[in-house]
């Protein structure tokens, strides 16, 4: 009777060791998202804008060029805002771009269906609204010093209020009308100084159990307190669990921008004040920020970033290297260069590089070296 035990035991174990094996060999596991586990070949993204859209034709040119040479194999594409779409949104022709209803061109439509020769489409949503708060003052998100903001709706209003729907119905349009968009992603959804209303505090003490905001000693509204960025997390996370949910039932994915800095004792800084593992369980891919030029840091904080954000699974974050600078300048190739190298020596291969219309041709030149 042992015997016939054990021999049943082996047999379970073998089996389970060839599914297992096969999921590794085939990449079945990594289909899952699973930290920790490679999802294909390293993410090389571009985000492409245009600066003019009269000039549209001569600028992709220079794109498409470009894009030949360089093994980028997704490529970001404006969707616009609630309040400035670039594509045609039928429920809402009030909030198409000029661009748009002067050219009637649905960008978003013929951009993906261009781009998508040279990798996947992601689609990307700006939740600053400052057209929408001037059409509605009382939405406006209110920060930690009580000011009120001239492009944030309130964190209740995004995720329970009008410009929430009309965010989640933009965000299923998209989802069920671009058969060439791959992904979505959510950016400048930063509510760490924002966000303090007396709808987010109702939500707060209903939350946290507690009679006011957490305060510094000073007096001032205690904003990376753990209760706070707990309560952030969860109102955030349920919302952004919605739109994955919207995106995932048509096939697509739901990405994440997040705002990150390297300190002065050279540790990493979350500038989105919420939990990134929070986030990871609701959406596909994290776009964290480093944009260590405009923040005056050295291109090799980027190892120290790509070093700690690795614990969250290497496949399920993408490094995006701002050009942007102080006064207007812009960042040369030279230190592009040196970022993508100190984010590999970190261990983390998956970039992003925005945005496009600040590339020049050494800009390029590099992203062809380095991702050849």
């Amino acid at each position: 009777m042992q015997r016939r035990n054990l021999i049943i035991i082996i047999t379970i174990g073998v089996v389970l060791f060839v599914i297992i094996g096969f999921a590794f060999g085939s990449g079945g596991l990594s289909n899952l998202g699973l930290p920790g586990v490679p999802a294909g070949p390293p993410i090389h993204a571009v985000h492409i804008e245009f600066g003019d859209y009269d000039l549209k034709g001569s600028q992709q040119a220079t794109i498409d060029s470009n894009l030949a040479q360089t093994k980028v194999n997704l490529i970001s594409l404006t969707a616009g805002r609630v309040e400035w779409n670039y594509f045609k949104w039928p429920a809402h022709p009030e909030y198409w771009s000029t661009d748009v209803t002067t050219s009637g061109t649905d960008f978003l439509a013929t951009d993906s269906a261009h781009f998508k020769q040279y990798g996947k489409i992601d689609a990307e949503i700006d939740v600053l609204s400052p057209n929408y708060i001037k059409a509605h003052p009382t939405a406006a998100a209110v920060d930690a010093s009580g000011n009120t903001s001239a492009d944030m709706v309130g964190l209740i209003e995004l995720t329970q209020g009008t410009y929430g729907k009309l965010l989640t119905n933009m965000v299923t349009y998209i989802a069920s009308n671009y058969p060439d968009v791959n992904s979505i992603s959510i950016t400048e959804l930063i509510y760490r100084n924002d966000g303090y209303g007396p709808d987010e505090k109702a939500s707060y003490l209903q939350f946290s159990h507690q009679g006011d905001w957490p305060h510094n000693p000073d007096g001032t509204i205690a904003i990376d307190n753990s209760s706070i960025v707990q309560w952030r997390s969860q109102i955030l996370g349920t919302f952004l669990g919605k739109l994955a949910a919207i995106a995932h039932a048509h096939g697509k994915r739901l990405y994440l921008d997040v705002s990150s800095g390297i300190s002065s004792n050279n540790q990493f800084t979350n500038g989105s004040g919420v939990q990134l593992d929070s986030m990871l369980q609701k959406v596909d891919k994290l776009v964290v920020w480093c944009y260590y030029y405009l923040d005056g840091n050295s291109p090799d904080t980027m190892k120290t970033t790509a070093q700690y954000l690795h614990k969250y699974g290497s496949n399920r974050i993408i490094l995006s290297i701002g050009l942007w600078g102080p006064n207007n300048s812009v960042m040369d190739s030279n230190m592009l260069q040196q970022g993508i190298q100190a984010a590999q020596l970190g261990n983390m291969q998956n970039m992003w590089v925005t945005p496009s219309t600040l590339m020049e041709d050494s800009h390029w030149q590099v992203l062809q070296n380095i991702w050849k």
